[in-house]
Order: structure tokens, then sequence, then C-alpha cells
């Protein structure tokens, strides 16, 4: 059994071309089926899906690189990539879809900024929706911690500037310990920590492009 993965160039696009066959054929097409069924702006769209019992293609478009290596977020930043992400989540929830499997190789930062999930797998793994939830408060507090401060700034505009961001983050963190507590009937909803994550910062929607 095998399993590949290659990012072909087609007419105008980028395409991921992943290959599987033995039992591995059946996980990529059981993958392909989630990822129909989940079809989203947020989520990575299907091209084809297709195959034998033996072998299976799953052709995906190119949909950007891990949110965890595109640099340095903001504050900001994080509260809009992860505001998306649980939006996404909480249309997947009410869909009865969980994607089990949140982390920031999955989280994927394209051109137009906006995040896009992939890596559902060929099932939820036996995850929740709280599950879900927590993953991303987990994710916050990853991407929190490599936030840095632009530099060259004058130093009173900076501390006024410092003043503003540690509050931003501070307010962040509680939200993301929130979506991580435990049990995990304490946690919110995916719809209510996407409304949480945009009150923390003071804004009706918190998405920021990168």
């Amino acid at each position: 059994m095998s399993r590949s993965s290659e990012v072909h160039a087609e007419a105008h696009e980028a395409v991921v071309v992943r290959l599987g066959d033995g039992p591995d054929a059946d996980l990529l097409r059981r993958a392909g089926e989630r990822l129909v069924a989940a079809a989203h702006p947020g989520v990575v769209e299907v091209l084809s899906s297709s195959g034998t019992d033996d072998a299976w293609e799953l052709r995906l478009v190119h949909a950007g690189r891990p949110i965890d290596l595109v640099g340095s977020l903001s504050v900001e930043q994080v509260a809009g990539a992860a505001a998306a992400v649980a939006a996404t989540l909480a249309d997947l929830h009410a869909a009865g879809i969980v994607h089990g499997n949140i982390d920031a190789s999955h989280v994927l930062i394209g051109p137009h900024g906006r995040p896009v999930l992939c890596g559902l797998g060929a099932d939820g793994a036996g995850a929740t929706p709280a599950d879900d939830v927590a993953a991303v408060g987990a994710l916050m507090v990853a991407l929190l911690g490599s936030t840095t401060e632009p530099e060259g700034m004058p130093a009173r505009r900076l501390r006024r500037r410092k003043v503003r961001t540690g509050w931003a983050r501070r307010s962040l963190l509680l939200v993301a310990d929130q979506a991580c507590s435990d049990p995990p009937t304490r946690r919110p909803t995916a719809r209510r920590l996407a409304a949480a994550i945009a009150a923390s910062q003071s804004l009706g929607s918190c998405w920021t492009a990168f």
C-alpha cells in the first residue's frame, strides 16, 4: 500500500493530486466523500475523486500554505483566522460533520487571505463538535505564542500599541481558555466561539486578511 501527494500546475490553477492504492485507496475515497459532503467556501475544494477498489485519485484545489508557515501574525490576524475557522466549523457541525483533526497544518492561507480547512480525512476519528472547538482554542494559543511587535515605531506610539495589543491578546487567550474548558460540556459551540472571538476584539467581524 502507498499514498502520495503532489502539486501540479493545470490550466490557470495549482492542483493537489493525492494518490492511494491498496487499503489507502479506500481511505482516500472516503476522505473525498467527506470533503464533498463538507463543500463550503471555508473548506478545500474537490475537483474530482475517482478510482477503483485498488487505486484512488483525489484532486483538490491548492488552497495555500499552512497558517503556521505564513510568518509572524498580529493578534488581529490570529483572531480573524480563528473566527473564520470557527464559523466554518459551525456550518459543518450544523450539517452533521465534525472535522476531528484541526491543527495549524490543516488551516491553509491562500492569496485571498481567508482560512481554508483541509485534512478532514476518512472520518472524524470519533471526535465531537466540542473537540473541534477545543482544537481551535489550542490553535489560537499556539499562534499567539509567535506574535511579535513591529520594530522601528516611535517609543510613545509603541507604548500605546503595546497596551492595545496586550489587552487584545489577553482577551483572545481568555476566549481560547474557555474553548478548551473541561468537561467538554462547558465549551461554547463553534458558532458562539466565533462570536466570542469577534467580541473579544471589539469588532463586529474580526477577520483580517493576510
